[in-house]
């Protein structure tokens, strides 16, 4: 195995970046875990008087004799890795071993400690140090420090953070009462670290649009563990669960305050058993829970946002056991979106438990052009509202109503597919348009191939907005495997005709009549050249038959063998799946 790894990082930077990376983050967890815990003050530095910014680690670390069990060894040519450097005299709270207190402790020229990463929690005041025994690697720039040519500091005994009591300094394996809370901050910096040089997204997720409920469009800011119990409770009881829908998501306002150590808290009030409770009984009915942040410092209800505690709040969701994150662009003063959202993307990567990543900008800064990367679903417009054809004025930004979010689609499919999805946002289906309106709205989306979040009432909804939300032939347009976008393939009179390319060779066709009033529809199968170049799908009609189901009334409709001659109902659509005979 050892052999295998040396190859891989000789020939791969990549994958050499990786195995560096796991070797500092285990070497970090067996100190966070087995250390004891110290303040040092920093008393000299190298021979210039300072440690260099942007310095170069040699990737040959003998990390023999770490802690008590972990054993790796690298070889490797040098690479960058950018270190940020505490400056002078600073003094923190790092983990140590095998060092008897009240002496002088030199990181990198005592005998078994040859080196030293100084790693700072990016958008924090949080630092952090690891060092390790063992020789072959010594902080550097553009060349390698001799072995005195390096950092000295002397532990304090007797030191407790502010409010605490002191912290008791002893030459003995057994933690002090505050070990456990500075091993937590200690472990999540360096992994912060490793994560920015190695931070990726996780795969496998959604290979479908995820379907699920959202508390924003119905509930707002008036969210509660009641809420969100009996909606788990609703959404197995109704069919939803067994028509797809899983994600149960908790939007704003959920948040209290942030602790001592900058961890954040759920509402007391709202939820007096925690989020860890809720998220195990939302488990337990099958399900999966959401959660909302901000990118700024606060949330557009006001509540704290995640900026400069990424990476408290993606380890704090993975502790609460949560599957999915909106992330939202509220009081973002000075950040770009791009950058913004790869730091959160790092930090849910860094957490270690796969968390489905919807990213909300409203498509400012056209996130469908760099979001593949970054996330599983990305907005694509500003907030919905529950119109079918207007938009609401809010002065500096507008609400849309469905149509006009339709129209704003156009341009965008070819940067969605199988985990990484165009969202032209939430589902306003029973939440106050006409019955026709939400099954034209319901069926347009699964042409878009969107997420398909509900927004509204689960425990108190009408058969009708039931029945739309779970009909499953409509439901199976958007999660066909292929996960390919529709088109619009003509506009004429009001009316749209819409294709869907679907796996089997099959296809999705919508004619949607967005007029106030019954349009006739004549469609001539064989006259008709429908081909997609994206997908590299041609339908054939002039050579070949294709059956027709009509999903909405459920029944077989004819073939291609004649034309279609239909009256589009005002508002609504005709929804039909294409199977070849």
């Amino acid at each position: 195995m050892l052999k295998r790894e040396t190859a891989l990082s000789a020939a791969n930077p990549e994958g050499r970046r990786t195995i560096v990376g796991l070797c500092v983050c285990l070497a970090a967890i067996t100190l966070a875990v087995f250390g004891q815990t110290y303040r040092y003050e920093f008393v000299n530095f190298d021979d210039d008087g300072y440690v260099y910014e942007n310095a170069h680690v040699r990737s040959g670390l003998n990390l023999e004799g770490i802690g008590w069990s972990f054993t790796h060894t690298v070889k490797a040519n040098w690479h960058p890795l950018t270190v940020p450097f505490l400056p002078k005299h600073v003094s923190f709270n790092v983990t140590r071993w095998n060092q008897a207190p009240n002496r002088p402790w030199m990181l990198a020229s005592e005998p078994g400690c040859s080196w030293a990463l100084w790693l700072r929690l990016p958008g924090t005041a949080l630092w952090g140090v690891m060092s390790c025994r063992g020789t072959g690697a010594r902080l550097a720039s553009g060349r390698e420090m001799a072995s005195r040519d390096s950092f000295r500091g002397r532990a304090i005994p007797g030191w407790s953070p502010p409010g605490r009591s002191p912290l008791r300094a002893n030459s003995t394996n057994e933690p002090s009462q505050h070990t456990t809370t500075i091993k937590r901050i200690f472990l999540l910096v360096v992994c912060a670290t490793c994560t920015t040089v190695f931070g990726q997204k996780f795969d496998g997720l959604a290979p479908t649009p995820p379907m699920g409920w959202n508390s924003w469009n119905r509930f707002a800011c008036d969210v509660s563990e009641d809420l969100i119990r009996q909606t788990a409770d609703a959404m197995v009881s109704s069919g939803m669960k067994d028509a797809g829908y899983q994600y149960v998501n908790i939007d704003d306002c959920w948040q209290g305050q942030r602790d001592s150590q900058g961890f954040i808290q759920p509402d007391p009030k709202r939820f007096p058993s925690g989020m860890k409770a809720l998220a195990d009984y939302v488990h337990s009915k099958g399900l999966k829970i959401g959660i909302y942040s901000d990118a700024g410092s606060k949330t557009c209800g006001g509540r704290p946002g995640s900026r400069g505690h990424e990476y408290q709040d993606a380890l704090t969701y993975a502790q609460w056991g949560i599957d999915y994150l909106k992330y939202d662009w509220c009081n973002v003063e000075g950040l770009k979106a791009e950058g913004a959202y790869l730091t959160m993307r790092d930090a849910l990567y860094s957490a270690g438990r796969p968390i489905v990543f919807s990213i909300c900008e409203w498509g400012n800064s056209q996130p469908w052009t760099w979001a593949g990367k970054v996330g599983n679903l990305w907005r694509t417009t500003g907030d919905i509202y529950n119109c079918f054809d207007c938009k609401m004025d809010h002065g500096p930004w507008y609400s849309w109503g469905v149509m006009q979010i339709v129209d704003l689609q156009k341009g965008l499919r070819e940067s969605t597919g199988p985990g990484h999805w165009n969202d032209p946002d939430m589902l306003e289906v029973g939440n106050g348009m006409a019955a026709n309106e939400d099954r034209a709205h319901f069926s347009m989306w699964c042409m878009l191939a969107a997420p398909l979040i509900a927004g509204n009432d689960l425990r108190n909804m009408s058969d009708e907005t039931l029945r739309i939300l779970t009909n499953t032939e409509a439901v199976a347009v958007d999660q066909d495997a292929l996960g390919i976008e529709g088109f619009q393939y003509s506009a004429q009179d009001f009316v749209e005709i819409w294709f869907k390319p679907l796996s089997g060779d099959a296809w999705a066709m919508c004619v949607l009549n967005r007029s106030g009033r019954p349009q006739k529809v004549l469609f001539d199968w064989k006259k008709e050249k429908v081909a997609d170049g994206f997908s590299r799908r041609d339908a054939g009609f002039d050579t070949t038959v294709y059956s027709l189901r009509d999903l909405w009334a459920k029944k077989d409709f004819g073939t291609t063998a004649q034309k279609l001659d239909v009256e589009a109902p005002a508002h609504d659509v005709l929804m039909l799946r294409l199977s070849k005979q």
